[in-house]
């Protein structure tokens, strides 16, 4: 569930078929809103990596911050091995950070995954 209001929509009926049509037209609004979310986190990301710290990347990298402890948040490609993404996102978690999952069917996207194959963390602290 969003915890964030998208907008409100008029449906025609109060039953299963209205659910279907308000579905469809929050459908796009839910999308920007996850694409702005997914496009902040790697801005963040890259204007970190820019700065020369608190960032990881490739998966040895993060793992390695995961163990220490030192990941906010992991970013993953939605391209990666659902069972590494999986792993990666149970290890976060487990440490008190968070995971994101980005979509690399857009084009911010698809240069994570060719620059970084995919993965990513933005530090608490540093690791090096």
């Amino acid at each position: 569930m969003r915890t964030r209001l998208l907008g409100t929509y008029s449906v025609e009926y109060a039953t299963v078929q209205g659910l279907h049509q308000l579905v469809e037209k929050a459908d796009e609004q839910l999308l920007d809103a996850e694409q702005r979310e997914g496009r902040k986190r790697l801005d963040e990301f890259y204007s970190r990596l820019r700065d020369g710290d608190l960032v990881a990347y490739s998966i040895e990298e993060v793992e390695q911050a995961i163990r220490f402890g030192a990941v906010d948040t992991v970013l993953i490609a939605s391209t990666v091995p659902r069972n590494q993404r999986k792993d990666l996102e149970t290890s976060v978690e487990q440490q008190g950070g968070d995971d994101y999952v980005i979509a690399s069917d857009t084009e911010r996207g698809s240069q994570f995954v060719n620059a970084f194959s995919g993965v990513g963390a933005l530090l608490r602290f540093p690791v090096k």
